[in-house]
């Protein structure tokens, strides 16, 4: 792997990077030599490719076999790295298909959101009138109140009052 100005790669991303170039090699051929990989892979130990041969078969990525006698990888089935030009309009279409149902989705929360807000807007309405009602109760009772003692008993409790301010002075 040619070194460039990039960053170095860790060993987990050039095992990764390396597994990945194996599948673009099964694409192009479907016998490969353990040579050629060696040297496309920057692999030094036969052992090493026979390895990562082992795990792109675990992944999936690869199906075949190694012809040690004739030091050679030969690949039966191999997992697509790229995006098949014939997928685009089928990946086309449900990207389309996922957009019309997140602008859906939008659309409802959005109906919910301003459904939310004219209920707050109401309640909040309710409440002062409410509070409102309230107050007008306690005004009348309070007025109620007052018109529920007779004006007599008003004015004959100040007569009381008068009449024993006299009486105290009499006896003065």
């Amino acid at each position: 792997m040619a070194q460039s100005r990039l960053p170095p790669l860790s060993e987990k991303m050039l095992y990764k990077l390396r597994l990945l170039t194996l599948v673009s090699m099964a694409m192009h051929s479907r016998s490969i030599s353990l040579a050629d990989i060696q040297q496309s892979l920057e692999i030094d130990l036969r052992l090493d490719i026979q390895k990562l041969f082992i795990d792109a078969v675990n992944k999936g990525l690869i199906q075949g076999r190694i012809d040690s006698s004739n030091d050679i990888l030969e690949v039966t089935r191999w997992k697509s790295r790229d995006v098949k030009a014939d997928d685009f309009d089928c990946l086309q279409e449900r990207l389309r298909s996922w957009i019309d149902h997140c602008e859906l989705v939008v659309d409802k929360l959005k109906n919910l959101a301003d459904q939310a807000e004219r209920a707050v807007i109401e309640q909040e309405s309710n409440e002062n009138k409410i509070e409102e009602e309230v107050r007008q109760l306690q005004k009348a009772l309070a007025n109620d109140e007052e018109q529920k003692i007779p004006k007599d008993a008003r004015r004959s409790s100040s007569s009381i009052r008068t009449a024993k301010a006299q009486r105290g002075r009499k006896h003065n």
